[in-house]
């Protein structure tokens, strides 16, 4: 995921059950950006960063659920309407400044 301040990349694999399978196979990963979406941050006890994700013009993904912990570590979660939930770990890395 690539997250700037008007827009919102999403290049992940999928793995899992999906109910309108597309034969092909590029259109069954997660890749899209989003231009029009919601965003909403909380930090919970442990002091990690909770962010909702709505794109509202991404076809079938519902929402994407995003924690941050505090050693840069990510849990990532995407429900979708076409397939089965899935999540991803992994880290958080600065954007790279274009010149």
């Amino acid at each position: 995921n690539n997250i700037k301040e008007k827009e919102l990349e999403v290049t992940l694999p999928y793995f899992g059950r999906m109910y309108n399978p597309s034969y092909d196979s590029s259109k069954n990963s997660f890749r899209f950006t989003s231009k029009d979406f919601t965003i909403t941050k909380n930090q919970n006890k442990k002091g990690n960063w909770i962010y909702n994700i709505i794109p509202k013009d991404a076809e079938n993904v519902r929402n994407i659920y995003m924690e941050v912990f505090k050693n840069g570590n990510a849990y990532i979660s995407i429900d979708a309407n076409d397939r089965q939930p899935i999540s991803y770990d992994g880290y958080i890395m600065k954007n790279e400044v274009k010149k």
